[in-house]
């Protein structure tokens, strides 16, 4: 049966403004402009001797790098190592942890495809092991890798979009574990899907979070699953949010548009993961960091969304019952130049039941959203089920805060955004006629390939300002580069930087020892070269 398109409606708002702008506050000192398409990166005294080192993710490249600081002045060039030595890898993010146990930190990271076939590839895992010596020759051990089986015409092993790591002691075995996030597979993003197969039924590759168990001495088995479904994982973070002395995994998802906890009941089985959903509004979600934000010994969440045409950043915090809601406010509103001054200044409140939470005001003579809280509920959860998911009284298809989707029963009511086929930046709004030919939202316009929107927000928390109180600094791949320190109950702006193009991460860390936090950052297509920066604190 064919469904008429069901138009979907924006709802707009005037936005309150941003807080007041102070300048300044960070010198720039660029580590290496050699570099392409820079990706993750880490802040870490690889050798014990009291400074900090950089490890870096360059997707370009093909390499992981590490270099050392200056022995005389820090502005001075920094040395490079390759970690990753003479085997590519499509690297894309890292983490730092004593894989083997033998005291020492090691390297570990993922690769999203293999070079020498191409994007219809899957990814890697690997770490590299401390020779001791930081200039030595780092062994490379193989977590997984994908060996091409020719008479199957298929791959066995690997990941298709491998995109972020983590490491922690998942099952209390005293071993470092790996937590690994994955994408769609680059090949089904970009290459590249003919527009009459946008709503068409397609085999699953890549999406989801797993787990890499340490048997002991870094050797590893899995990936066993922490949640395959999710859609587009772009950041995870290894921590324990509950308190209970286990790790848990949280996730944030673009294409599924989430932040997930995955709290870890560990058992005598092993590690089992219980899925929460914290947020379901709206929007892409990238930047994720855990820190403690508040007075109280509870960790919260920091987190940046792409909504409408700006990058948003959030903090969430957990009530006395984690699986209840937690509580969000807004640390920075529109970071992609958004003025908000007038209703159309406004990014659209989004489809999946939510408000702007807190960023936006109904306007008079214009549409008005519920103030309340925010539903978290998906599109799928709404429509097939209809239930009070906010408790507000009022069932999901009777709630003014879901009024942006289509009659209760609809099974596509989200948009496919499509951008092969349109000018760079454009997008348009594709809607599935048939329920049953459209199992999934596809959004290629995410992982930072659409110029015209706030891509890939990411954040760092540290105390910049030396009050004791936790900061933000935000950068976008638009050219936003922020800090948010704490003003009161709410939060003062100091722009950084403007026009820093293609930041794709950032580090923290006291490079020079003045008890002041720096920070580092990577950037993807900053002009003809790419560049890793480290950010002097001078004035906060």
């Amino acid at each position: 049966m064919r469904r008429p398109l069901l138009a979907i409606l924006p709802l707009l708002a005037a936005c309150t403004s941003e807080p007041d702008v102070v300048t300044g506050g960070f010198d720039e000192s660029v580590i290496d402009r050699n570099v392409r398409h820079g990706q993750g990166l880490r802040a870490v005294d690889m050798d014990g001797d009291g400074n900090l080192e950089l490890v870096a993710a360059l997707s370009l490249t093909d390499a992981v790098q590490l270099y050392l600081p200056p022995q005389g002045k820090l502005t001075d060039a920094w040395e490079r190592i390759s970690v990753s030595g003479p085997g590519r890898i499509v690297a894309m993010d890292v983490t730092v942890d004593d894989m083997d146990g033998d005291g020492d930190l090691d390297i570990a990271a993922v690769g999203l495809f293999q070079r020498d076939v191409g994007l219809e590839s899957p990814g890697e895992v690997v770490w590299y092991e401390n020779p001791g010596d930081l200039r030595g020759v780092w062994l490379t051990h193989r977590v997984l890798v994908p060996v091409y089986q020719e008479d199957q015409d298929a791959y066995a092993g690997g990941l298709y979009g491998a995109r972020t790591i983590r490491s922690g002691d998942l099952d209390g075995d005293g071993d470092v574990d790996l937590v690994v996030g994955a994408l769609e597979s680059v090949a089904r993003r970009f290459a590249l899907l003919p527009p009459d197969a946008i709503c068409t039924e397609l085999p699953a590759l890549g999406n989801g979070v797993y787990w890499f168990s340490n048997l002991g001495d870094g050797r590893f088995e899995g990936p066993f699953a922490v949640d395959p479904a999710l859609a587009g994982v772009s950041q995870v973070v290894v921590a324990d949010m509950d308190a209970d002395d286990r790790l848990d995994v949280v996730a944030t998802a673009a294409t599924s548009q989430q932040v997930v906890w995955y709290r870890n009941t560990t058992s005598a089985d092993g590690p089992r993961f219980v899925r929460y959903v914290l947020q379901a509004a709206g929007g892409q979600y990238f930047g994720l960091e855990a820190a403690n934000m508040d007075a109280d010994p509870q960790l919260e969440l920091v987190v940046a969304q792409v909504r409408g045409s700006g990058a948003w950043v959030h903090t969430l915090d957990p009530p006395a019952d984690l699986t209840l809601r937690w509580n969000t406010s807004t640390v920075a509103a529109g970071v992609a130049g958004l003025e908000c001054t007038t209703d159309a200044d406004c990014p659209r409140l989004a489809d999946n039941c939510a408000s702007v939470q807190g960023a936006c005001t109904p306007a008079a003579g214009t549409s008005t959203v519920a103030t309340g809280p925010t539903d978290q509920c998906t599109p799928a959860e709404i429509c097939g089920n209809g239930e009070d998911e906010d408790g507000n009284g009022l069932s999901d298809c009777e709630d003014p805060a879901c009024a942006l989707l289509p009659a209760c029963g609809a099974e596509c009511p989200d948009p496919v955004m499509q951008c092969v086929n349109n000018p760079a930046g454009q997008t348009e709004a594709v809607l599935c006629e048939d329920s049953e030919a459209c199992p999934r939202v596809i959004d290629v316009c995410t992982a930072g390939f659409c110029p015209a929107v706030a891509q890939n927000p990411v954040v760092a928390v540290g105390d910049f300002s030396g009050d004791g109180l936790a900061d933000v600094v935000v950068g976008e791949a638009t050219g936003e580069l922020r800090l948010y320190t704490r003003d009161g109950a709410g939060w003062q702006r100091r722009d950084i930087r403007k026009g820093y193009v293609g930041i794709t991460f950032l580090g923290v860390g006291d490079v020079d020892g003045d008890d002041r936090l720096d920070f580092f950052s990577s950037t993807y297509e900053f002009g003809s070269r790419d560049r890793l920066a480290w950010w002097r604190n001078v004035g906060n």
